[in-house]
């Protein structure tokens, strides 16, 4: 272990989902590994040694590479190893360009693919308008509970990212969808699962939903739609665009996406383009 005090860390991370825990565990995992090889300890660890831990791994994007550098990093914080070179080290994010986001068409297309007839389209077309309306996380799709979801005042509360409780509103028409799922879940669900979205089948029929579980749907159901591909983040980027189209101001849209900054907001927002503001062009209306 590089240092007896990760395991404790990991262990009391109230502030941190499971996901994050099992990531965080990862990244530490495969550094440990690292620096025995080199022999190497911890508190000697320099910045061109841990650029060099990353360029070992070819396979790991931007992300992920700042992403394992954000968890050693908030290691050391906890740990008040404030003084150590990886806290004033960075990682410039490469410009990942512009990325996958749901288009009305392509919401229509998944909803005609959704065979309302059977419960695995009843569930699917009321997890695709929900997502459409919220832009929820799939960690939050997944945890969403049927008690904190209001379907006669349309809105629901739900535990998001940073361990922090998140409240959005929805719309009558995604509140049908889910209610008729609702009425055919109790066919399906365990008695013990409270989760509003549930498996139909596979390892786990009638628990809980998992994000691998919810990723194998959209596959799936893409296919069907015949879209190339589909994620639940390209319906977060898709509600950002269409309610940003639709004239939702900045604050409502930045309470409803979840989003910590107006600056993160912005990058869910690259699909828009300079023909997207012929619509809101003031003087369009101005007598000649």
């Amino acid at each position: 272990m590089i240092d007896p005090r990760i395991d404790d860390w990991l262990a009391g991370a109230a502030d941190y989902s499971p996901e994050t825990v099992k990531q965080y565990r990862k990244y530490v995992d495969v550094l440990e590994k690292w620096l025995e090889r080199r022999g190497i300890q911890l508190p000697d660890l320099r910045p061109a040694q841990f650029r060099e831990f990353l360029d070992d791994r070819p396979t790991w994007g931007p992300v992920t590479r700042h992403n394992c550098l954000y968890a050693i990093r908030a290691f050391l914080r906890a740990t008040r190893q404030l003084s150590h070179p990886l806290m004033s080290m960075n990682l410039r994010r490469a410009d990942p360009g512009p990325q996958r986001t749901l288009t009305m068409p392509d919401v229509h297309r998944l909803l005609q693919a959704c065979e309302t007839g059977r419960p695995r389209g009843v569930r699917n077309a009321a997890m695709v308008t929900l997502l459409l309306d919220t832009g929820l996380r799939a960690s939050e799709l997944c945890r969403l509970t049927k008690t904190a979801t209001d379907l006669d005042a349309c809105k629901l509360a739900v535990l998001g990212k940073g361990r922090r409780w998140r409240y959005c509103v929805f719309s009558p028409a995604t509140a049908e969808r889910i209610r008729s799922w609702v009425e055919i879940r109790r066919l399906f669900a365990r008695q013990d699962v409270n989760n509003l979205f549930t498996s139909l089948g596979g390892p786990t029929p009638g628990g809980p939903l998992t994000r691998y579980g919810l990723s194998c749907i959209w596959r799936t159901l893409a296919s069907e739609a015949g879209l190339p591909a589909l994620a639940s983040h390209d319906f977060r980027r898709g509600f950002a665009c269409e309610a940003m189209k639709n004239r939702m101001p900045l604050k409502p849209l930045q309470e409803q996406g979840g989003w910590s900054s107006l600056g993160t907001l912005s990058g869910y927002l690259r699909a828009l383009t300079i023909e997207d503001a012929r619509a809101y062009l003031p003087a369009a209306d101005l007598p000649l």
